[in-house]
């Protein structure tokens, strides 16, 4: 049985975090190509304009994203 598609972006990162936490090889990919990693989570491929960033925290490094703000998507 597989898991049903992420519906929020909360739910996304939180299946994409716990995929790379448990799979090394999908860490890696997820890093180097994530449009890729993504599309194959959600089951679509992504837009070719769609630019992704996927960073990684250590203990001396913490990011924060702020997002886009409603209403100017």
């Amino acid at each position: 049985m597989t898991e049903p598609t992420p519906k929020t972006r909360k739910d996304l990162a939180a299946v994409l975090i716990a995929k790379a936490w448990e799979n090394e090889s999908f860490r890696q990919e997820l890093l180097s190509h994530p449009k890729d990693a993504i599309a194959k989570i959600i089951g679509t491929k992504l837009a070719e304009n769609l630019k992704i960033r996927v960073v990684q925290e250590t203990p001396k490094n913490l990011y924060l994203v702020l997002p886009v703000k409603p209403g100017n998507t």
